[in-house]
C-alpha cells in the first residue's frame, strides 16, 4: 500500500501494518512519519524500540536473527531500520524481502530510505515491501505549494493566517521546509491560538534580535559562557518570550542527547549527521561533545529544563532567568575543556 505522508495520520487511526517504509526527499517530513508511527506503536503496546543503521558492513544475518528474537524486557517490541544509502546490497535485499512476506512476531518493523532511484523502485525487495507493507512517500514540497503547506501547518496548532502572510513566510524561508517549520513553531510560542495578525507574522519573522534566541546555544557549545549570559539577559531586556528562549535550548538539548545515544551504540558519527540530518554547527561541535558527554548529564540538563517549565508556567516558584543561567553554567562544567 502507498500513501503520501500528509495521509499517514488518518491511517494509522484504523490500521498499524507490521511492516512500514518511509522514503523520499523530505528530511521534516521523514522524521514526523517516523514518529507517528512510533507514537501509534508505543500506544498500542509496542514498548521497546531497537534502531539499527544498515551502512557499510552492517551484519544482516545478525539483524535478522534480532528480529525474530522475544525483548527480554516486553513481548512487544519496535525495529527501526535506517538505510541511509538505500541500498542494501544481497544479503540485506533477501533478508527484507522475507522480513515483506513474513514480518517477526509481535514486532512493528519501519524501514527508513532516502529518495529511491527509478531502477531500485523496480528491485525484488522494494516491490515486496510495497505489496505487502506500507510505503509512505514523503515527497519535496515544491514552491507553489509550499504556502498552502504553511497554512495548513497553523491551523493544525490552532492559529489562522492570511494568504499574504502564508506567500510573505514562504519567501523567508526560501523553500526550506525545515525552515518554515522553525518559524511556524517559534510563532506558535509567540501567539495564542486564533488569527494572527500580517505585521505580528513579518515583525516576528523580519526582527533579527528575535534570531539571537538560537545563539544561545553555539555559545555554549564554544564554552563561552559569558556570551551566552550576555545574550540571555539582552533578550530579558528586549522582553524576549521565555518559551521560545526554552524551547529553543530544549530543542538542541534533545539533538545533542540523541546524537549521544547513537554514538553509544557503535553508530559513526558521519552516519549519524546523516540520520539527524545535523547542520554544519553541529558537525563542527558536536564530535568533541559526545566524547565528554554521559547519559547522566544529559538527562540532568533535560531534567533541570523541566524545572525551569514549570517556573515559567508558575507551577514552581524560581526565577527562570536566573535558572536559565545556572543551567547555562551547569552544561559548561558538564564538559571537559576540549
Amino acid at each position: 500500500m502507498r500513501i503520501d505522508s500528509n495521509e499517514l495520520s488518518n491511517h494509522l487511526k484504523k490500521q498499524l501494518l507490521a511492516v512500514s517504509v518511509i522514503h523520499g526527499i523530505e528530511p521534516l517530513l521523514a522524521q514526523e512519519s517516523l514518529d507517528l508511527i512510533i507514537h501509534s506503536a508505543k500506544s498500542k503496546g509496542y514498548s521497546v524500540r531497537e534502531t539499527y543503521v544498515a551502512d557499510t558492513g552492517f551484519d544482516w544475518v545478525s539483524f535478522r536473527a534480532n528480529c525474530q528474537s522475544q525483548s527480554l524486557f516486553a513481548s512487544q517490541k519496535i525495529i527501526d531500520l535506517r538505510i541511509p544509502s538505500g541500498k542494501p546490497g544481497l544479503s540485506g535485499a533477501e533478508v527484507l524481502a522475507e522480513i515483506s512476506l513474513s514480518p517477526p512476531p509481535d514486532t512493528i518493523v519501519v524501514i527508513s530510505l532516502p529518495k529511491i532511484d527509478y531502477r531500485t523502485q523496480q528491485s525484488k525487495w522494494f516491490d515486496a515491501l510495497q505489496k505487502n507493507g506500507l510505503l509512505i512517500q514523503c515527497n519535496l514540497i515544491e514552491r507553489p505549494q509550499l504556502a498552502q503547506w504553511i497554512t495548513l501547518r497553523f491551523e493544525q496548532q490552532g492559529q489562522r493566517i492570511t494568504p499574504d502572510s502564508a506567500e510573505f513566510i514562504a519567501n523567508q524561508v526560501e523553500g526550506n521546509l525545515l525552515a518554515a517549520h522553525q518559524e511556524i513553531q517559534k510563532l506558535r510560542l509567540l501567539f495564542p491560538e486564533g488569527p494572527v495578525l500580517d505585521a505580528d507574522i513579518e515583525n516576528a519573522i523580519v526582527d533579527v534580535s528575535r534570531f539571537q534566541v538560537f545563539d544561545l546555544m553555539p555559545a555554549l557549545y564554544k564554552r563561552d559562557l559569558i556570551q551566552f549570559e550576555r545574550i540571555l539577559y539582552g533578550l530579558k531586556a528586549e522582553a524576549e518570550a521565555l518559551p521560545l528562549i526554552l524551547w529553543a535550548l530544549n530543542e538542541e538539548t534533545h539533538l545533542l542527547e540523541k546524537t549521544l545515544e547513537l554514538k553509544n551504540k557503535g553508530v559513526r558519527f558521519s552516519d549519524i549527521a546523516r540520520q539527524l540530518y545535523l547542520k554544519p554547527l553541529h558537525n563542527k561541535f558536536f564530535p568533541s561533545l559526545i566524547e565528554y558527554c554521559s547519559a547522566e548529564l544529559g538527562m540532568k540538563l533535560i531534567h533541570e529544563l523541566h524545572h525551569i517549565d514549570q517556573m515559567i508556567k508558575g507551577i514552581k516558584h524560581g526565577d527562570p532567568w536566573h535558572a536559565i543561567a545556572n543551567w547555562g553554567l551547569l552544561f559548561v562544567r558538564g564538559f571537559k575543556k576540549t
